[in-house]
């Protein structure tokens, strides 16, 4: 279920404005959005390490933002490379899917239509790739804009 920014925005609005229905009919089209941006990182990570790589996932609330974490601990991503791996078309030299280089891009663009950010950091061990999205809570679902239960954490071998 493909939905613009402009119908995004307008039930946003209605909502705003007292309209409970606008809330059955966004719930879904931002579900959508949040799930390619997850499925993206995953495929992202399963597309450019090599097998027997260990890819984690795992998502976190603190100080008023919701945080996923997707690491791994494969090559990494090329120096030469990161400061361009959020634009489009941009694809790696070990990319074995054929991908057209939009994963990460959709993925930014999904964050920042959050208000959040998506970055590539340093990892622990100072090898693989490290992806952190951070989304701001609202403020209208969580009381206190904390997570009271523990981090949730997957990993994949």
């Amino acid at each position: 279920m493909a939905a613009s920014a402009h119908q995004i925005t307008g039930l946003l609005v209605s909502w705003r404005k007292g309209d409970k229905a606008a809330l059955d009919q966004l719930m879904p089209l931002v579900y959508d959005e949040l799930h390619r941006l997850a499925i993206n990182l995953l495929e992202n990570a399963l597309r450019h390490t090599p097998p027997g790589t260990s890819i984690r996932v795992s998502t976190h609330t603190a100080g008023g933002l919701a945080t996923i974490l997707v690491e791994d601990d494969g090559p990494g991503v090329p120096a030469k490379l990161a400061p361009t791996i959020f634009e489009r078309f941009v694809r790696g030299a070990g990319d074995r899917g054929g991908s057209f280089g939009l994963g990460l891009a959709i993925v930014q663009a999904v964050a920042q239509s959050h208000g959040g950010t998506v970055e590539l950091e340093p990892t622990a061990e100072g090898v693989g790739a490290r992806f952190v999205v951070r989304l701001p809570l609202s403020s209208d679902l969580h009381d206190d804009g904390q997570h009271h239960g523990p981090p949730l954490q997957t990993v994949i071998d």
